[in-house]
Order: C-alpha cells, then structure tokens, then sequence
C-alpha cells in the first residue's frame, strides 16, 4: 500500500515541484495540497525546510510536525557533457562553428546543435 502525502508549501510554485516529484517516487500517493497548515487536515507531518537555523526546526516540530526534514538545492541544469564542455571553450574563446568543430575532429553539422549559442560561419 503506497505511503499518501498531502503538500502544504505556502508557495504554489513549490507545491507544484513537489508534486511533480512525488508522482515520479515509487509506493508514495498525493492526495491533496494546501497554501498552510489551517487548509491541510489533521495528518502525521514531515516538515521540509530550506532554512537550517534550528530554531527554525525547532519551532516546525513544536507546532506538531513529526519530523523535519532539510530541503537542499538542487540543480537546475544537467552538467554538460565533456564535448559540450569543450565546444563552450572554444566559442568562448571566439572560434567560428568551422574552427571549432576542425580542433573537435567533428563535421560542422555534428557541432552546430552542441551549443545554442553557436556563432555562424
């Protein structure tokens, strides 16, 4: 039987990222959501905070959270690939689309679609 969350952020921006994370998360079921506690109805809470201050914590674990839980950043962006990496190089540096794809070894056409801020030939 999967686990039911309710998301209670008072951000709908987050909200809606945590749900999108949770439907992605295997035996977990969202079975509603909430701007605050006041909306959300009487359940066991996990409390997610960006803020680190233990007071901070603290304070969610005496209003009844069960636990409190770190939010860390996370990325927005996949690291770039190593060929990728290498074409921003070389851009950077003020190389055209041909010079760069003659120092990669690579046709023209394999290099234009690596970086979308390419300059032309």
């Amino acid at each position: 039987m999967p686990s039911r969350v309710f998301v209670v952020d008072d951000h709908a921006v987050v909200r809606r990222g945590l749900e999108a994370y949770f439907e992605m998360v295997d035996d977990l079921e969202i079975v509603g959501e909430a701007a605050d506690g006041k909306q959300a109805p009487e359940i066991d809470v996990v409390a997610m905070t960006g803020f680190s201050e233990a007071e901070r914590v603290e304070r969610a674990l005496q209003a009844g959270a069960s636990t409190a839980s770190l939010r860390t950043p996370q990325p927005l962006v996949d690291p770039l690939t190593k060929c990728e990496g290498q074409v921003l190089q070389l851009v950077a540096q003020g190389l055209w689309n041909r010079e760069t794809a003659d120092r990669l070894f690579v046709s023209e056409r394999t290099r234009e679609p690596t970086s979308a801020a390419s300059r032309p030939n």
